[in-house]
């Protein structure tokens, strides 16, 4: 107890200095915790724009498809998968697709691509779909033959809505088929998805020319919660006659690795920030135990043994930190909760951000974990600055450190 009075006071013994360090501490760990959450809210974004937009939490394909895209290699039971995944509590949403890979051509230009058949509301409902519509409508008419189409695509093929275009594909059969559709609607795309043109239909349509009935090659599925997908998987692979069944990180290794190295960006992004912490206050302690040379050598010479000298230096910055830190990190939460709520606009930045597949507006976030994580590290930091002025106390002699001026 008396160490602890007598380190509380020789903190305040020089209270602008203390206060100083108190501030520093303050503004780096607000400065770090919110770079960590500005980069959680980013990341998450950019997971849930992909897994959204492109890959889905699981995508189920008939047994063979992905290796030729033949029309043949359908789901084995398309209705009683669908009525399944209708029933699991775990799914959110899922969309049951016709694939065909074939030409795209208007009068302008001829390019390969894909056509997806849907229907327009489970596709919504997975990849929100008709709210990236830019132009036109995701077939709000029952009128036959229509598509939407990529905005890229629409600029290289030089259409705009209303104008045809002609899709030529594979049959059931094998025979190549062809159909003019008018395009109802044009999507906006990723900046940083795939290459290859991908264009939309409805599913009878496709069925019709494909000639395979009420049969499906894929089911994308998005689960509630991103915690039971492996689960979902799991659940669905082999149960109807040999499906292929892939979670989104078996589906999508880039987006594994962001997911993997997210956990080693933010303990760097921390590290560094500690680091300039750390000789902040190893820089002020040793001042502090530099000028008071005369006083802990009489100190030492009236009975405080080296090793209270030592818990002294230790407990005076240990509470330096008790200040600093958690005023950092309440200054950190509140701004993280606030623009976590109203966003950070940086369309400015627009096409560099889409680039890399980036939203304009960042919602940062970071959970109670994270804070914990970054407030266990500040007291370990200030735990490490603490010794080397401690140990530079503790070699002093006491009647050197008396004379000294």
């Amino acid at each position: 107890m008396m160490l602890l009075s007598i380190a509380y006071r020789n903190i305040w013994r020089n209270p602008v200095r203390s206060l100083v360090v108190i501030g520093s501490m303050v503004l780096g760990i607000w400065g770090g915790t919110f770079i960590v959450g500005f980069f959680s809210g980013m990341t998450q974004q950019q997971l849930e724009d992909m897994l959204r937009q492109e890959v889905s939490h699981v995508q189920i394909h008939g047994q063979g498809f992905l290796d030729q895209f033949d029309p043949t290699d359908t789901l084995h039971a398309t209705g009683a998968l669908t009525a399944a995944l209708a029933l699991d509590e775990r799914v959110e949403s899922f969309s049951a697709r016709l694939v065909g890979v074939g030409l795209i051509a208007s009068a302008r230009l001829t390019t390969g691509g894909m056509v997806v058949g849907i229907d327009a509301d489970a596709e919504s409902a997975v990849t929100q779909l008709g709210d990236r519509v830019v132009e036109g409508d995701l077939f709000a008419t029952d009128r036959p033959n229509q598509v939407v189409i990529g905005t890229r695509l629409a600029e290289r093929l030089h259409v705009g809505v209303k104008n045809k275009i002609v899709v030529t594909l594979p049959n059931r059969e094998g025979e190549m088929v062809s159909t003019a559709l008018r395009v109802a609607g044009i999507y906006r795309e990723r900046a940083a998805a795939k290459a290859g043109a991908r264009i939309y239909m409805p599913a009878r349509d496709l069925a019709g020319l494909m000639g395979v009935g009420a049969a499906r090659h894929e089911v994308a599925v998005f689960a509630r919660d991103l915690s039971v997908v492996q689960g979902l998987a799991a659940d669905y692979a082999g149960q109807f006659g040999g499906d292929l069944v892939r979670p989104w990180n078996a589906i999508s290794p880039e987006l594994r690795l962001i997911s993997e190295s997210y956990d080693q960006y933010v303990l760097i992004i921390i590290a560094i920030i500690l680091l300039a912490l750390l000789f902040g206050i190893v820089n002020t302690m040793l001042m502090a135990v530099l000028e008071r040379t005369r006083e802990l050598g009489v100190l030492m010479a009236v009975g405080l043994t080296r090793v209270k000298v030592f818990w002294m230096i230790l407990l005076e910055t240990v509470m330096i930190g008790s200040i600093g830190g958690p005023l950092g990190l309440l200054v950190a939460w509140g701004t993280i909760e606030w623009t976590g709520v109203h966003g950070i606009d940086l369309s400015r930045y627009a096409e560099s951000l889409e680039a890399y597949g980036l939203s304009t507006h960042v919602y940062p976030t970071l959970d109670t974990g994270g804070y914990v994580e970054i407030l266990i590290m500040v007291v370990a930091a200030s735990l490490i600055a603490a010794l080397f002025p401690a140990l530079h106390a503790i070699r002093l002699k006491p009647m050197d450190a008396i004379r000294s001026q």
